[in-house]
């Protein structure tokens, strides 16, 4: 039998979970957000892979390549992303596609949906966001950089 505190904990950590796996998106109107489902990310994959289809080829993985297709702010990605990432909470309370947007006549500046998508992207992928993702591996590289010029003064 769990405890009070041990029940609180866990309905926080799964409350944590749901905030990284959703980011607002308040350019598509009141209440829209950015989630990914293993279906919209299997989506994300399929048009990635019609976007490069020699991608593993090339050495991407499947984030690495939607990744690198987001930023690089290639229409047709943006538009998957779009298609299967906006979304409300329905009247049951889940993620609904926000059908009212007609996504043919947004005109969002490409970069407006590339960062906030990533974020809940990679959380889908790797369970951190892209900006902790991103804090991790810029302290690794300062760690590493720290460790050469410390090597060099001790040669030196």
């Amino acid at each position: 039998m769990s405890s009070i505190s041990e029940t609180q904990s866990n309905a926080q950590a799964a409350a944590d979970r749901q905030s990284k796996s959703r980011i607002s998106f308040p350019l598509a109107g009141e209440g829209a957000f950015l989630h990914f489902s293993h279906k919209g990310i299997a989506a994300l994959e399929g048009a990635a892979g019609a976007i490069i289809p020699d991608w593993m080829d090339r050495g991407f993985n499947s984030f690495g390549l939607i990744e690198r297709l987001t930023l690089d702010g290639n229409a047709t990605m943006i538009r998957a992303i779009l298609d299967n990432g906006l979304k409300r909470l329905g009247d049951d309370g889940k993620p609904t596609p926000m059908a009212e947007v007609d996504l043919d006549e947004i005109d969002w500046p490409m970069g407006e949906v590339a960062r906030p998508a990533l974020e809940v992207i990679c959380y889908a992928y790797h369970g951190r966001t892209y900006s902790e993702v991103l804090a991790e591996l810029t302290a690794a590289r300062q760690a590493e950089e720290a460790e050469r010029q410390k090597a060099k003064e001790e040669a030196a």
